[in-house]
């Protein structure tokens, strides 16, 4: 039932070029497109911190750009907490010029393509960098890059405290977003009925929002075949039936 898919951009730039083209016979030759990669990286190089790389950002985005374009995507998503590590009492400074540099790189990447590179803001027990969608924000509207936009995850909101409605003071800049639960160690499990406030929370916020928006629901993988075909009639049912 869903509109359509969002790959791991880690996964796709892993595989050999004969998997990759098995992955595209597959992906061109079925019915639901993929419209754009997520975890854009996990051990990909830095994008701030001590480990900081220019050559080697440059090198992977132009890897996965590549790819996404064969794969047909609009978007690539770069939350990538891993990839925003910070000793103590690293500059403030510095992670914001080198994060300022490595998505300047990125957008570089991007341009023969035209495919938007969507910031993230992660919260602050998954990695050291940029945790609220206003820090995101800024650091978006610094750089100032027609193709650079925002993600908006509400589970990300949820644990920093930013309720859903949040998303409305930056939505000029905002072009997709994610869902899921948040389990009692900040993992992602699939909705269920038991979300039904939240799901109404977020519902409300994306008709304020006055711009079409995509969701994505962005979970734990373990069962996916029946939790994410659950998890879809529920936030179909709440939709359709208009209970906010």
């Amino acid at each position: 039932g869903y509109d359509y898919i969002e790959l791991s951009g880690y996964e796709v730039s892993t595989l050999s070029d004969a998997a990759f083209t098995e992955l595209l016979s597959i992906i061109k030759g079925g019915s639901i497109p993929c419209l754009g990669f997520n975890d854009y990286g996990r051990l990909a190089p830095a994008l701030v911190g001590e480990a900081f790389d220019a050559q080697s950002i440059r090198a992977y985005a132009k890897k996965i750009f590549k790819r996404g374009h064969q794969l047909g995507i609009q978007s690539i998503g770069i939350g990538a907490p891993t990839l925003r590590k910070l000793p103590k009492d690293f500059s403030a400074k510095t992670a914001d010029e080198q994060c300022q540099l490595a998505l300047s790189i990125i957008l570089e990447e991007a341009e023969p393509y035209q495919i938007f590179v969507l910031f993230e803001s992660i919260h602050n027990y998954a990695c050291d960098y940029c945790h609220t969608l206003k820090a995101a924000y800024k650091l978006a509207k610094t750089i100032d890059h027609p193709l650079l936009k925002l993600v908006a995850d509400f589970y990300h909101m949820q644990v920093m405290g930013e309720s859903p409605e949040t998303m409305l003071n930056y939505i000029d800049i905002i072009q997709h977003s994610h869902i899921s639960g948040c389990g009692a160690h900040y993992e992602r499990p699939y909705l269920t009925e038991t979300d039904t406030p939240f799901i109404q929370d977020v519902f409300s916020t994306l008709r304020k929002a006055g711009k079409p928006l995509t969701l994505s629901l962005e979970c734990d993988a373990a069962q996916f075949e029946t939790r994410a075909a659950a998890s879809f009639a529920c936030l179909k049912n709440l939709w359709n039936t208009n209970a906010i």
